[in-house]
């Protein structure tokens, strides 16, 4: 993967190519399976300082900043973030930031540096942005063309139907589903892919959203902040979407009707 690349974190920013931070390289490896699953990813980052400034005392001034930049930014107690061509890797520093003594650097005019790091262990991947598709309970009676009188029936409400959502990742990928009970309450939802569900019986007034979540370390399900693990059924499966299309299905029990809202974030190797 080639592209833009930065490094933020709540210590700074870098972004290669400005203020200038020169790229080197970047060693990537992708993980080793370890029981089946991907483990950790060690990722090496190298690359030059090269300070702005009219006389001497300027330069050394501007490389001085932008090195304890690079330290700040790697050593944040929560880690840092690569950015490389729009997908984002968390990674944390073993080590704190190595700066060449070697001739010319010794001289202080530049600054070439090492950063190592690897990737939490139940996280070595990429992620790109959120990926999201809404359905409302619509059942369809058009056909085209169309030719309408009084008896044409433009569409009707449904408490069941499909929602197809895409994972363009490598991996399966945990999501987030949010109900929100339409013209009246649910007392009940439930969320199928193949032989695995989600249910939920939950009286759910009219006007209020429901959440599934199957996210790693995540598996709820809510509403208004309020976890209602007790209202779901013992045997369901929080599943995850694998990599390419996923047909959900779903039925709702109620006088009201649902609208759906499904979002993922795909995961890169």
């Amino acid at each position: 993967m080639t592209g833009d690349i930065t490094l933020y974190s709540p210590g700074g920013k870098i972004h290669f190519g400005r203020e200038g931070y020169i790229l080197h390289e970047i060693e990537s490896a992708p993980p080793k399976i370890q029981s089946g699953t991907p483990g950790q990813r060690a990722v090496t980052v190298r690359g030059y300082i090269l300070p702005e400034g009219e006389d001497d005392a300027a330069r050394g001034k501007s490389l001085s900043a932008l090195s304890r930049r690079v330290v700040r930014l790697v050593t944040a107690e929560d880690g840092f973030y690569m950015d490389e061509g729009g997908r984002t890797l968390h990674l944390y520093a073993t080590e704190v930031p190595d700066f060449s003594r070697e001739a010319p650097f010794a001289e202080g005019d530049a600054a070439y540096f090492t950063i190592r790091a690897i990737s939490a262990e139940s996280d070595p991947f990429y992620i790109a942005g959120k990926h999201s598709v809404s359905s409302r309970g619509m059942a369809g009676r058009l056909a085209f063309p169309l030719s309408v009188t009084e008896n044409t029936v433009m569409a009707e409400l449904s408490r069941q139907g499909e929602i197809i959502a895409d994972n363009p990742g490598d991996v399966k990928c945990g999501f987030t589903l949010s109900v929100l009970a339409e013209n009246g309450p649910l007392t009940s939802f439930t969320l199928s892919l193949g032989e695995e569900f989600v249910r939920v019986d939950y009286p759910l007034p009219k006007g209020k959203v429901l959440t599934v979540s199957t996210l790693p370390g995540k598996k709820n399900v809510y509403s208004e902040g309020n976890s209602l693990l007790a209202y779901v059924d013992w045997n369901s499966t929080f599943f995850s979407l694998s990599p390419g299309e996923n047909r959900i299905a779903w039925q709702a029990e109620g006088e009201g009707y649902p609208h759906l809202t499904l979002a993922c974030t795909p995961l890169y190797l």
